[in-house]
């Protein structure tokens, strides 16, 4: 997505002209009146996985991330109830923007959080009611979104700039200095080391884009062997690009129960602190073995370590997190943890984030299911005089 120009006197340029006219054709659309069945559930990622296209989503979801929006626009979701604030304007994300961009109403619900869980639904002029027994009752009072309030809050998440990054980098270096010691020790067993020592490793996230920067490295990579580690829902990812992985680190809240079991992956958890584990419960509900690393920060710091640790040779990774938005995104004040991994293992680190904008498919050699027709036509070409005829003329005019 473009980004918008900012500066001290606002936002600038032509695209915001664009949204403005975007706006005016969406709001016409949708205004007047939103109804459809609701799916509600606490966490936008778990709706994201059974909800229907075509229904209306209800989360509790403060700042909702581009990561979740990118969820629900996939689900082709008619709109989006909010029982929390979408976009607060503490800091600036993208996550209501690419819904309204993509023709998707977004709605904030005001009073007490309602259970509309299967129920139909009926916004109009900024009321929401629920039908019950043929008659509609009014529940709540709803905010919709323009991308004007999009802009606007833009506007005061840049001005608050300055005051956001001191408390960000404040908070991740008091946390630094008390979780360094966490990362003085080796926390691979050696079992583990030997099938990634002197290898080549890929660890993949769930962030924003990670989907298409992962279908850019398969075709960068040709037959390059990696072992493939995936952070918690990454494995799905892998899975719809046809890949498989070796490793699954995580708390396992959000890998589903098919990657678990695709290709017999190493399951590791990440064991928190406190000893409290969730994912490795519902593992061993399953029957599934799994292994337990007891370590500070988030999953994809415990990937990072576990690769550094093992003594990989280049550390290729995608959808992972290194700014200060997607800290905050992820309801994080800080990245502790996440700056010494950084700080560590930075010299392994390929970080290829964002390699979709870079890697041309016209860059690399023609499947053979797509070279095949192209050789029959080539044949053709020289076997008939009529036929040479006929597909010159047919170049002439794509010409």
């Amino acid at each position: 997505m473009q980004k918008l120009l900012m500066s001290e006197k606002g936002v600038i340029g032509s695209y915001y002209t664009k949204a403005i006219q975007q706006e005016r054709r969406s709001m016409l659309k949708h205004l007047k009146m939103i109804a459809g069945i609701a799916y509600q559930d606490n966490k936008t990622k778990a709706l994201i996985k059974r909800i229907p296209r075509n229904a209306v989503a209800v989360v509790c979801h403060r700042d909702i991330d581009a990561l979740a929006a990118e969820g629900l626009i996939h689900s082709q979701v008619k709109a989006v109830i909010n029982f929390n604030e979408s976009m607060t304007g503490t800091y600036d994300h993208d996550g209501v923007w690419k819904l309204l961009e993509a023709g998707i109403p977004v709605f904030d619900a005001f009073g007490p959080k309602q259970d509309l869980d299967h129920q139909y639904i009926h916004i109009i002029d900024g009321e929401l009611y629920v039908r019950n027994n043929g008659t509609y009752e009014k529940v709540a009072e709803v905010f919709q979104y323009s991308f004007n309030v999009v802009i606007q809050r833009k506007r005061h998440a840049w001005n608050n700039l300055s005051e956001q990054y001191r408390a960000f980098v404040n908070n991740s270096l008091t946390h630094a200095e008390k979780e360094l010691h966490q990362f003085l020790h080796p926390i691979v067993q050696l079992s583990l080391r030997k099938k990634m020592e002197g290898k080549d490793v890929l660890i993949v996230a769930r962030g924003e884009g990670y989907m298409d920067d992962l279908k850019a490295f398969k075709r960068l990579r040709g037959k390059k062997e990696v072992v493939i580690i995936a952070v918690d829902g990454g494995a799905d990812g892998l899975l719809a690009c046809r890949m498989k992985p070796d490793f699954i680190i995580g708390d396992m809240d959000s890998v589903s129960r098919k990657a678990l079991t695709a290709g017999d992956p190493q399951l590791i958890v990440h064991r928190y602190l406190d000893g409290s584990s969730p994912g490795e419960v519902r593992l061993k509900q399953l029957g599934l073995r799994v292994d337990a690393i007891t370590f500070v920060g988030t999953s994809e710091d415990v990937a990072l370590i576990f690769s550094y640790w093992a003594k990989a040779n280049k550390i290729y990774m995608i959808g992972t997190r290194s700014s200060m938005n997607e800290f905050l995104e992820k309801g994080r004040p800080g990245m502790g943890s996440s700056l010494l991994a950084r700080i560590q293992a930075g010299h392994k680190i390929v970080d290829l984030k964002g390699i979709r904008h870079v890697i041309n498919e016209n860059d690399y050699p023609m499947p053979k299911l797509v070279a095949l027709p192209a050789f029959l036509l080539f044949a053709l070409y020289f076997a008939s005089p009529k036929m040479e005829l006929l597909i010159t003329i047919i170049l002439q005019v794509i010409r």
